[in-house]
């Protein structure tokens, strides 16, 4: 019962990763920009914590361009009420997407720029 209510959820939210992968360009920046960082980070050997920090940037950006998608979607159906905090809603989950957008660069150039540099 809660092995098939798991597996439910889990088609679900791979239903959603499918759509916003379909219909979000950014999306499909952020999830190819991570496939890069991770196939340069096993290139330049990175330690076991740094990994886990890539991976939580990584995935921590991605979870947040879901959210952000999906609260623009939301904002857009409400759109023609002319509220102005309708763009106040949609601008804060711009805002969310952009500072751990901001965080990730932060971790990728501690864990990748000195040993870009070792190679240069």
């Amino acid at each position: 019962m809660i092995f098939e209510r798991k597996l439910r959820n889990l088609k679900c939210a791979l239903k959603a990763i499918n759509i916003t992968w379909n219909e979000e360009p950014s999306f499909r920046v952020h999830v190819s920009v991570s496939i890069i960082f991770l196939g340069l980070a096993l290139y330049v050997s990175i330690s076991p914590i740094e990994w886990a920090l890539l991976i939580l940037a990584l995935s921590g950006v991605l979870s947040v361009e879901l959210i952000n998608t999906a609260i623009e979607r939301i904002g857009n159906m409400f759109e023609k009420s002319n509220d102005p905090l309708i763009g106040l809603i949609k601008d804060l989950g711009a805002a969310s997407a952009s500072l751990i957008g901001l965080g990730a660069i932060v971790v990728l150039g501690i864990i990748f720029v000195p040993r870009l540099m070792e190679l240069l």
